[in-house]
Order: C-alpha cells, then structure tokens, then sequence
C-alpha cells in the first residue's frame, strides 16, 4: 500500500530500533520497569515496561505502509545502481524478453534420491520427472544434463491448480533449480518429501490456496516451523523460491511473489535505507514488504527503464549480492 502523504510522519524505523535497544540494555523489562521511546516528534518519553506491546503494534501498522519518500528513494538508488552497473541490465534482460531463469543439473545426482524416497506414489512421480519430463540440455541428446528454466517451471503452475501431480512436480522442479550449487539439495528435499504424497499435496495445496486468495502474509506464515504447509529442511529462502514458482501461473497477482534468499539480502543490507525490509520482528511482513517495495519501485521506474517488472528487480540484487 502506497502512501504518498507527508503528514503525521511517525518516528523512522532506526530511531524506534535504537530506543527498544536501548532499554533492552537496562536492568530487565518485567512489567512495570522504566524504558525510553522516542514519540512521533522524535523525543524521549519515560514508560513502562508494560506498554511496550503498544508501541510494537503502532510499529508493525505504521510498517505495513510504504511512503512515496521511499518509494522515491529506493528507485532512485536502483536507478543509481544500474548506472554504476550497466552490465547488470544485459543480466536482468531489461527491455528485452522475458527472463528464462535457466539452472542445469546432473540427472545422477538426483534420481538416487527420488528412487529412495519411502512413499512409493511419491517416489514414481518424482523419478517419472526426473526421467520424462525435465528436458535435457539443448543441443544434447541424453540425458546426463538436465534443465529447469522459467517456462518449464510456469507450465507446471499454470497446470498445478487443477491436478496434484502436477503441484509435486512444481515443487519439486523449483527446488532442484534453487538447490543446483549446493550438494546439499537432494538431502534436505529427500527429507521434506518423506511426509509421503498424501500429505505433502496437502500442505502445498494450503499454500497454494493463501497465494492465489491472495494472502502473502498468511502464506508465508504457513511455511513457518509451525505453520500447516511447513515442510521439514525448507525455510525461507527456499520457501519463497516456491512462492515464486507458484505464482508464474496467476499473472493477475497484485503483487508477485519473490525470492527471499541470502544473496538477495545481503544486496538489500548493502544498499540500506528505503531497501531495509520493515516489520524485522516478523518475518512474514518483511517479506510482504520486501514484495511490495519491488512492485512499487518496478511500477514508479516505468518512465526510465520500460517494462522493468519486480522479478528483474529482485534478479539484479541476486546477481549482485
């Protein structure tokens, strides 16, 4: 949601960041003891420790606000940045077609895994993929090379709203393409797909069902260690790359869904200021933020660089991160 107000303008996240800091350095904060906040004019107030889940709140709504002062800011330093990078344009495709996002991978690597999985259902769906329906290489003609690209990974999305198998086929793609550089992958998808299918259909049909309603939000806290899509070994970085691939099938989302992996944060880290995701004491609507700040930025730069769309956006602070 984009305010474009100057009015009433609360106090900024660094100065409420610094005021909780520094009462959490004193004595302890059971109900009752003494702590510092700044108000909205940017003084010091005296409370008690029993208010402080007021200010939380006034934070977390006052979060789910982005100003045009830095929606202003964060397109003029991604405007900055690719000036100072003009590789990254040729990187992202700007103003050429869409991304392909394309990931190779050993067929070896992973059919070892797919065979061992315990729930045989589950088992011949994810070796039928591996061995009939990820295409080899380009230009090859066996299948010791495997690719994932973009379109592949949208086919099955577009086709998992209306068939199970499908759904586990998306899930399962999009995970081998994150898990391409690191050894890691078939392990940890071997030990989120040992729920068995039954139940593995459940919980990404949930997630499914809160991205298209749609609800961000409730998605992401639904992949959470307590959440009902949760699936064991696959935290944020990873679910959000699900949340991505799950979108390409409804272009008609208000805001696409992005990955929200280490690279990507390190970039935002690095940039500061307005690219900071608000709401760090829930992890769920920095996320949502995060997806908003892009869509706006992308929306806002339509002038200068046509047809930038939040995925390029969130590529190029991936490939620079």
């Amino acid at each position: 949601m984009i305010d474009s107000s100057t009015d009433d303008v609360p106090p900024s996240n660094e100065a409420i960041d610094r005021a909780i800091a520094a009462s959490a350095r004193q004595a302890d904060m059971t109900e009752g003891r003494p702590y510092v906040v700044l108000d909205e004019a940017g003084r010091v107030v005296h409370r008690s420790a029993k208010s402080r889940s007021q200010l939380v709140d006034r934070r977390l709504e006052a979060d789910e606000m982005i100003t045009h002062q830095r929606l202003v800011a964060a397109a003029a330093s991604f405007t900055n940045l690719m000036a100072a990078h003009p590789h990254v344009g040729e990187l992202i495709q700007l103003g050429g077609p869409p991304l392909t996002r394309m990931e190779c991978f050993l067929f070896r690597t992973w059919i070892h895994r797919a065979e061992a999985i315990p729930d045989a259902a589950l088992s011949s769906l994810v070796v039928d993929l591996l061995r009939n329906r990820i295409p080899p290489v380009a230009g090859t003609d066996h299948r010791t090379w495997l690719a994932i690209d973009r379109d592949l990974l949208a086919r099955f999305s577009v086709a998992a709203r209306g068939n199970d198998d499908d759904l586990v086929r998306l899930w399962t793609s999009v995970m081998i393409w994150g898990y391409v550089t690191d050894n890691r992958g078939p392990s940890k998808i071997g030990t989120a797909l040992s729920v068995g299918k039954a139940e593995l259909v459940k919980r990404l049909r949930n997630s499914l069902n809160r991205i298209d309603t749609p609800n961000l939000l409730n998605a992401h806290r639904g992949c959470g260690r307590l959440g009902v899509s949760y699936l064991p070994q696959i935290g944020e970085p990873f679910f959000t790359k699900w949340f991505w691939a799950a979108g390409l099938g409804n272009p008609g989302l208000p805001e696409m869904p992005l990955t929200f992996d280490s690279r990507v944060r390190a970039r935002l880290t690095k940039l500061g200021g307005p690219w900071i995701p608000v709401g760090r004491i829930a992890p769920e609507k920095r996320y949502v933020d995060y997806c908003e700040l892009l869509t706006a930025v992308a929306g806002h730069l339509q002038p200068t660089f046509p047809g930038l769309n939040p995925e390029q956006i969130e590529y190029a602070l991936y490939c620079m991160g």
